[in-house]
């Protein structure tokens, strides 16, 4: 997670025996998402979750910070 002024890149990358989920702390609102199809994101109450993950798989968002 590398935070800015007015916005924070996520990047959530699995290695070999990947999790299914991965949930973050991460408030602010989804500008953007870049993952591959068959994988969904979960926002809420400052976390974020993504699902549907295999070994070896990634997924990066841009937030806009709150405040």
């Amino acid at each position: 997670m590398r935070r800015g002024e007015t916005q924070t890149l996520v990047v959530v990358h699995t290695f070999g025996a990947a999790p299914e989920a991965v949930t973050l702390p991460a408030g602010g609102k989804i500008a953007a998402q870049f993952m591959r199809y068959g994988l969904t994101v979960t926002h809420l109450d400052g976390q974020l979750t993504v699902h549907g993950f295999t070994d070896f798989d990634a997924a990066a968002f841009i937030l806009e910070n709150e405040g």
